[in-house]
């Protein structure tokens, strides 16, 4: 959700690993896949959040806070952005700032990539799409990972606009013999990540961290911790920029849209933004 909330110039949340039903979703990695909402409002945000908890369909819209800047505790991730976006990233830190944030430089170093983003997506892939073909009406096309791989590897370049090199990463793991590393990374990244958020909460004292463009998508998915993507104005050539926010507690969606909805009512609605 960050990614394309990024790219797209809206908002977008990315809730902890486990709030939302995955029925339906084709897997990547059950480790860390979530689905979550993209919107135009941070309201309408709160609301399709809810709209996805049929139990609470209201809580997080009726909660949300236009407050939560002037005083907020946040950690500043020193990944630089990248070239173009330089002065984007430095306006946006001067606007918080302004605004009362308690932006504090993190003591510890803070991982916005690692190894298991090869191999843990591409075994999971492999390893759990079958269970989604199963679940799919008798006579789907499509009924086991060797058929999408030899679908996608005979396409023409036309029907695979963007590569396949995901796929064929998928198609190169061995089950059996790739378990033992899979687990391995996965687990020493899982700790690494909880160590990183504790260290941030704990020593640090803060209740989020604030990355450029998507950056905060690789620790979220590595500790499960729920971040949010806001838009934050454009760069040269019309390429929309945006900051995103990591939550340093699990299950804290609601303080994350109430920092998006406290930014968007400094800001203003983003261009493309309905009433």
């Amino acid at each position: 959700m960050l990614v394309p909330a990024a790219n797209c110039g809206v908002y977008g949340l990315r809730p902890t690993v486990g709030l939302l039903s995955r029925r339906g979703a084709l897997p990547i990695t059950l480790a860390q896949d979530t689905p979550g909402p993209l919107a135009l409002r941070v309201a309408h945000l709160a609301a399709a959040l809810g709209g996805m908890r049929p139990d609470d369909h209201r809580r997080y819209h009726d909660a949300l806070r236009v407050d939560r800047l002037a005083g907020a505790r946040i950690a500043l991730c020193l990944a630089g952005p990248e070239a173009d976006a330089q002065t984007a990233w430095a306006d946006a830190v001067a606007t918080l700032l302004t605004a009362g944030v308690d932006l504090r430089p993190a003591t510890t170093a803070i991982p916005v990539d690692g190894p298991s983003d090869l191999l843990v997506p591409a075994f999971d892939f492999r390893d759990s799409v079958g269970e989604y073909f199963d679940a799919l009406p008798a006579g789907s096309p499509v009924r086991d990972f060797d058929t999408l791989y030899a679908h996608y590897r005979d396409a023409t370049p036309d029907e695979q606009p963007y590569g396949i090199d995901n796929i064929e990463a998928s198609a190169r793991v061995d089950l059996r013999a790739d378990r033992a590393l899979r687990n391995r990374l996965r687990a020493d990244e899982y700790d690494a990540a909880q160590r990183v958020l504790e260290h941030l909460r704990e020593i640090d004292g803060v209740d989020a961290v604030l990355f450029p463009g998507p950056l905060a998508t690789f620790l979220a998915s590595k500790s499960g911790h729920p971040a949010v993507a806001l838009p934050a104005g454009t760069l040269p050539g019309g390429r929309p920029f945006a900051l995103s926010l990591l939550a340093t507690r699990p299950d804290d969606e609601q303080y994350l849209l109430d920092l998006a909805a406290s930014w968007e009512h400094l800001n203003g609605p983003t261009p493309s933004a309905c009433p």
